[in-house]
């Protein structure tokens, strides 16, 4: 079923929206870090 196949994206966007109260930094700091995300 493809419509319900970004939902999970959708779904995780709006948690990290409503936890962090300025998510813009959060994503600039993550990317300065640069730490490698290995799913195993």
């Amino acid at each position: 079923y493809k419509e319900a196949s970004y939902k999970p994206y959708i779904i995780a966007a709006m948690i990290f929206l409503a936890k962090f109260a300025d998510p813009a930094d959060i994503l600039k700091k993550l990317e300065e870090k640069a730490t490698p995300r290995v799913f195993k």
